[in-house]
């Protein structure tokens, strides 16, 4: 037996052996259970971001914060108070009674570009379910999983609630993210589409999300104003690590102008064609994107491209014309860093 497959069935073993005690809870319980992690992950959330951005150089400290603050609050007004247990529902009409059951052990796969606030929205909304999670963090975020980990192990252990509950994997590999894919009951995988496509290949349920590509359209209809300030808001904060940030805006000729204005008045850089084709060359390598871009702060990016206009370097955001898409138009595509095409 390889070390990979023994690893992968000690912790699967484990979160049985928590989940089986676990699913004897009371939804009072459950919800107790699951508050200890949102604590875990907001009263830590300055500490986290600090510990996340030092490993992973990705990011920007207080957005970091405000993200694992409103993620946790939020995933937490969702979910408490709503039944996960037992009967959840019985319709009259139709005679159906609705009843809620515990998957069992769920591996969760987290991303390089957001390991806090993901680990803790999936360790939430597994454990409402009455499972048992298994973290396995991108190699770049190893150690920021395994903090997460303690602390809300800590937490939930002043419930007295089984421990092993939540479990992580310390050494992450490809090799390993699959091994528990397969053993486990089902899957929940956020990160890149090749890990995507394995956690749906993986023969269990799987949940992933994968690449985004958030396009938005202007017209003369809208408030122009209104509308940057929450674009750039979107492209900008945390150096664009979620992929449901801003990556396109298509705007109609008639209000082009009066919209690259606002953005430049926001604080947003124009390229010349000249600084495109550079930007171009140092965001993607040999088709893919270029891992010492993704997260990076304006300076950082425009320091790699070559870039060194004084208004660039004041830049908090990138805007480059395009008017193509699909792979000859890269830029039309996800980018995940501070640029807006």
């Amino acid at each position: 037996m390889s070390e990979i497959v023994r690893t992968a069935e000690e912790l699967i073993e484990k979160g049985r052996k928590a989940q089986s005690i676990f699913e004897a809870y009371s939804q009072e319980q459950v919800d107790e259970v699951i508050t200890a992690v949102a604590w875990a992950g907001y009263s830590n959330a300055e500490y986290l971001a600090k510990f996340s951005i030092e490993e992973t150089g990705m990011g920007l400290f207080e957005d970091r914060v405000k993200k694992i603050h409103n993620k946790t609050r939020g995933t937490l007004r969702d979910l408490k108070g709503t039944l996960s247990r037992g009967i959840i529902n019985i319709d009259v009409k139709t005679g159906v009674t609705e009843i809620a059951k515990p998957m069992g052990v769920i591996g969760a796969i987290t991303p390089v570009t957001n390991p806090v606030a993901t680990a803790i929205n999936n360790m939430m909304v597994v454990l409402k379910g009455g499972n048992a999670v298994i973290l396995a963090s991108h190699p770049s975020a190893r150690k920021t999983g395994i903090e997460v980990v303690r602390l809300v192990r800590e937490e939930i252990d002043k419930l007295k609630a089984p421990l092993d509950l939540v479990q992580t994997v310390e050494q992450p590999s490809k090799d390993l993210s699959q091994e528990i894919m397969h053993r486990a009951d089902t899957v929940i995988a956020t990160g890149g589409s090749v890990m995507v496509r394995a956690a749906y290949s993986s023969g269990k349920p799987a949940l992933g999300v994968g690449q985004g590509n958030a396009v938005v359209i202007i017209d003369p209809s809208a408030n122009i104003g209104d509308a940057v300030d929450k674009i750039f808001a979107g492209k900008t904060f945390d150096y664009a690590t979620s992929c449901s940030s801003e990556s396109s805006i298509v705007v109609q000729e008639s209000i082009y102008d009066e919209v690259i204005e606002k953005f430049k008045a926001k604080g947003s850089y124009l390229v010349s064609p000249e600084e495109k084709e550079k930007l171009g060359a140092t965001i993607w390598t040999n088709g893919a994107i270029n891992g010492k871009v993704v997260c990076k702060s304006p300076e950082a990016i425009a320091a790699l491209a070559g870039i060194t206009s004084k208004d660039a370097l004041k830049a908090k955001c990138f805007l480059v014309e395009e008017d193509g898409i699909g792979k000859e138009h890269p830029f039309s595509g996800e980018k995940l860093t501070v640029v807006l095409s």
